[in-house]
């Protein structure tokens, strides 16, 4: 539940996901570890001051990923760090703290969708 007693969305797609692995769950609970790995490597690359360059390919790397596994939300804030590749710092610090809001939420449901609970409808 959020704070104002709505529950929340899921922020993964897992029928997409399902789906476009031709429903091998097998499979998707490896791509979703793979996931969960590329993650914790990509958000300390999504760093203000690194280069441009560094940053736009962090952003893009993690917003393939979110497409992929259907975490759609995540990959729109990742869109919107990389357009901040040229920003100035604190416009980048506020695209990071979007994208890790967003990795954080998806984290936490695939999560429970890999304890096997129902994900949130």
């Amino acid at each position: 539940m959020t704070p104002d007693g709505d529950a929340r969305r899921c922020s993964v797609d897992f029928q997409h996901l399902e789906t476009y692995l031709a429903g091998d769950l097998g499979l998707a609970r490896e791509v979703l570890g793979l996931f969960c790995e590329q993650a914790a490597t990509v958000m300390p690359a999504l760093d203000p001051a690194v280069s441009n360059t560094a940053w736009r390919e962090a952003a893009h790397s993690l917003k393939g990923s979110a497409l992929a596994i259907g975490a759609f939300a995540l990959a729109e804030a990742c869109s919107r760090a990389e357009l901040a590749r040229d920003a100035a710092i604190e416009v980048k610090q506020g695209a990071r703290t979007g994208v890790a809001d967003a990795l954080g939420q998806a984290l936490t449901d695939i999560a429970i969708y890999l304890r096997g609970e129902p994900p949130r409808a």
